[in-house]
């Protein structure tokens, strides 16, 4: 199955749909209450950076004249602060 709602996916693994990348916001409260379980644990020290693939982000607007000066200063901010891999 193919979701772009984080909460679809991590219900749908909840109610054994599969495996799914989560958040860690949604992820760490469901593993605390034993609803879902960790498949891949890191092999190093907790407080060693954990080098994940970026996930993808995209920011969309119906027509350009929505492009209003908060959309796009929000661009600028993220364009700003992601890391360059991750930026295409």
């Amino acid at each position: 199955m193919i979701s772009d709602d984080i909460d679809a996916l991590a219900q749908m693994a909840i109610e054994g749909g599969g495996i799914t990348r989560l958040a860690a916001f949604i992820a760490e409260p469901l593993m605390a209450q034993g609803k879902l379980v960790a498949l891949f644990t890191p092999p190093f020290a907790a407080d060693e950076p954990l080098e994940v693939d970026p996930l993808e982000f995209y920011l969309c607007v119906r027509h350009r004249r929505e492009l209003t000066p908060k959309v796009l200063a929000f661009q600028q901010f993220l364009t700003e602060t992601l890391p360059a891999h991750w930026q295409a």
